[in-house]
């Protein structure tokens, strides 16, 4: 699971926005996440809002899937998609969330059927396909102790009921966190977005119903942890952040699949990958309200404001324990507070510098005299 941050300053209230920018596209100008996906609760949805974006998730999870299928999967790396994942796991965490949209969601538009397999260029015997009686057969299922994502740490039958059209918020936030590559791509967008890159927006869907859901739903304060792998740029961001801590904050954007333990944050994280830059390693932990997922085992947070308290390596470990505490001074809760917010500031700084402009004006006014600058005579007492 990756935990990209942002940096947010608090002189700029821009990038304390509630929503996503991604979400904002679905949402609209100035709209809430109820605009976007209507009124979710106890992670349930109107099912006829359900109906109408979840062909969309489909559609994005179907574009997914032909681009993996064109792959060459014999001899490829564990790192040739995205630089973290091997091409056959990829389009398996695909194929996984497809099959089971299309079995739970009790939508007939979700409906699916894995596309016919061609024997050359693509996954073709590579992925093990075998034809019996005529019909094509599935490839027997690797081990789960051997499944990235964890399928022997996840116990799917712990996120509870996730049927029908209702669930669908339920839905999503299971599959991205038991199939890690589908989380990858949702997560990725996300972040993109707040970065302000060129990115497509396929996954505004999944990642709004999501951010709702999971925002509604933060009602038990837990701990949570995030291991992540930081890069030099990132690290520059951070030791920024954590000179400024009273101004400056990281932000966590779109939903945070945390771990309820230090212990399963670090075993659950990916190895590290050093391809053109060097990789350190880093465990965030902040006490916050969260949604408690998957029994007590994960627990999910929507757009995680917060500030460094303390960064230290302990003792004997390969890592910066990093704690955090929440930054809710300039956070707000609706679109409508925070466009307030920014025009107040918008206004504070032009009336900055229209007295700086003012105190230019009376400086030029000041005479001259022996090429110095002299102060205006003072008025008569009487005058005054």
């Amino acid at each position: 699971m990756p935990y990209n941050f942002i940096v947010a300053d608090a002189a700029t209230p821009d990038g304390f926005a509630p929503l996503d920018k991604l979400a904002m596209k679905l949402a609209g100008d100035g709209k809430d996440l109820k605009d976007a996906v209507g009124e979710i609760a106890d992670m349930k949805m109107a099912a006829d809002k359900a109906k109408e974006l979840a062909v969309k998730v489909k559609a994005a999870l179907e574009a997914k899937h032909k681009e993996l299928s064109g792959m060459k999967m014999d001899g490829a790396k564990d790192s040739d998609v995205n630089c973290k994942y091997n091409p056959k796991d990829a389009l398996a965490d695909v194929t996984a969330c497809l099959t089971k949209l299309s079995e739970k969601s009790g939508i007939e538009e979700c409906k699916w059927t894995p596309p016919a397999v061609e024997g050359a260029g693509g996954m073709g015997d590579d992925m093990g396909m075998k034809m019996e009686d005529g019909m094509m057969m599935d490839p027997p299922m690797e081990p789960a102790a051997d499944m990235e994502g964890g399928m022997s740490f996840f116990d799917e039958s712990a996120f509870g009921e996730s049927s029908g059209p209702e669930l669908l918020p339920k839905l999503l936030v299971e599959l991205c966190a038991v199939h890690p590559y589908v989380g990858d791509l949702v997560r990725s967008q996300v972040v993109a977005w707040e970065l302000g890159g060129k990115s497509g927006e396929e996954w505004k869907e999944a990642s709004t119903i999501m951010s709702a859901a999971v925002e509604a739903g933060e009602k038990a304060e837990v701990d949570v942890y995030m291991a992540a792998w930081l890069g030099p740029e990132d690290i520059e961001d951070f030791n920024d952040v954590n000179t400024n801590k009273e101004t400056r904050a990281l932000i966590f954007p779109g939903v945070v699949l945390g771990f309820a333990s230090e212990e399963d944050a670090l075993s659950k994280q990916k190895g590290k990958e050093e391809k053109k830059q060097k990789l350190e390693r880093y465990l965030f932990h902040v006490k916050t309200n969260a949604l408690k997922a998957c029994g007590d085992k994960i627990h999910a947070v929507h757009r995680l404001f917060a500030k460094i308290t303390s960064a230290e390596k302990p003792e004997g470990k390969d890592y910066t324990l990093v704690e955090l505490t929440l930054f809710a001074d300039h956070a707000t809760k609706t679109m409508e507070e925070f466009k307030a917010k920014c025009a107040a500031a918008v206004e504070a700084g032009k009336a900055i510098k229209d007295k700086v402009d003012d105190k230019m004006e009376n400086k030029e006014d000041k005479p001259m005299e022996d090429g110095m600058m002299m102060d205006p005579p003072m008025e008569p007492a009487a005058d005054m």
